[in-house]
């Protein structure tokens, strides 16, 4: 090779390290910054669902707190009045003794202290007993036995069954809804199915009714799990999370 000819190649190569090297400095920035944004779109969604959580808790305790004593006091001095009236005073007292029952049901739909005492299990199972005796809908609960999860976990969870039952419901008019709950390769598998009128999922997701939707893709994703939906109009719907345990 004479030296003009190696000296050409020479600078080739040169310049082919550089721009190779560039390159992966390039693709190494991306993926740095993409990993940069996936870290705080994971942390605003922390602070966004536990923000919402402290919310409720604190209504929940003005509920409890505030609220009933005051109800409880008027209940007693009604019980306690003379009977020149007693009919209206009975009814008095049965509207403060639902307005009591609600207002518990609320509280505990707000701030669900069965998870602390008895874990996630339990709490759904009361969960769908409530809604056993406000709704037609038949409901099917079956679990294996599941690792201690954290309060978050629990709670985000729980939150899932929450609004997937609310919107079967609402939505789909199913008459029957299955979830079931189990380990499996170290993570937490849970499937919720209705028999219901199904939905188009791109459509609902552009819709309000697609709330519900992001709010399962939010919590899962903070959990770092995954969600699948399959659901066509007339079948009815199905709902997978994969939760890791670690």
């Amino acid at each position: 090779m004479d030296p003009q000819a190696q000296t050409i190649y020479s600078a080739i190569l040169i310049a082919s390290v550089i721009i190779g090297v560039i390159l992966i400095f390039f693709f190494i920035s991306i993926f740095r910054q993409q990993k940069r944004n996936q870290l705080l779109s994971r942390e605003n969604m922390l602070m966004e669902i536990t923000a919402m959580e402290k919310e409720r808790a604190r209504i929940a305790s003005d509920l409890h707190d505030d609220m009933s004593p005051i109800l409880s006091v008027i209940k007693f001095n009604i019980d306690g009045s003379p009977n020149s009236d007693h009919e209206l005073l009975v009814n008095a007292s049965h509207y403060v003794d639902e307005l009591l029952k609600k207002m518990r049901e609320i509280s505990q739909n707000l701030l669900p202290g069965v998870l602390e005492r008895k874990g996630l299990i339990t709490g759904i199972e009361e969960y769908l007993e409530q809604l056993r005796t406000a709704v037609k809908t038949q409901f099917r609960f079956k679990y294996e036995p599941i690792s201690p999860l954290s309060h978050e976990k629990t709670i985000n969870i729980y939150r899932i069954i929450q609004e997937a039952c609310h919107n079967s419901i609402k939505h789909s008019h199913a008459s029957l809804i299955e979830i079931s709950i189990q380990e499996k390769n170290k993570k937490l598998i849970i499937i919720f199915k209705d028999n219901g009128i199904g939905f188009d999922y791109d459509a609902a997701l552009l819709e309000k009714s697609g709330m519900g939707l992001r709010s399962f893709k939010r919590r899962t994703e903070l959990m770092g799990g995954q969600f699948y939906v399959e659901s066509r109009k007339g079948i009815g719907t199905a709902l997978s999370f994969e939760i890791p345990l670690d």
